[in-house]
């Protein structure tokens, strides 16, 4: 997986390559909706990025789900990913962290 996911970051850094190593890390991991901000580790950087105010930030986006966990659909790209972004620290940080998703979520994958 880091393999693929190395070759990928180094093809460009456009915001669609972003976006798919973003929600690809979000199917991979079954994830809380929202993570308390001081226990949420970042792995996009944009010097002077300002976000509005919250106590929590939104882990899941863009992956929505159904009440059994099944993915049914993903959020389009916003111009929030613009900057860097570590798609591996991120894997790896959820892999420690997180189970892997069930194959059986996939079944409606989008």
């Amino acid at each position: 997986m880091h393999r693929a996911l190395d070759r990928a970051a180094s093809a460009g850094d456009g915001l669609r390559l972003q976006y798919n190593l973003y929600a690809l890390n979000r199917m991979i991991f079954v994830l809380p909706e929202t993570e308390p901000l001081d226990v949420h580790r970042a792995f996009i950087t944009e010097p002077g990025l300002r976000l509005p105010p919250r106590r929590f930030a939104r882990v899941r986006w863009p992956l929505r789900t159904d009440a059994e966990g099944r993915i049914v659909g993903l959020a389009p790209p916003t111009s929030l990913l613009i900057s860097a972004y570590d798609a591996i620290g991120e894997l790896e940080h959820f892999a420690a962290h997180h189970p892997r998703r069930p194959w059986e979520a996939f079944d409606r994958c989008p």
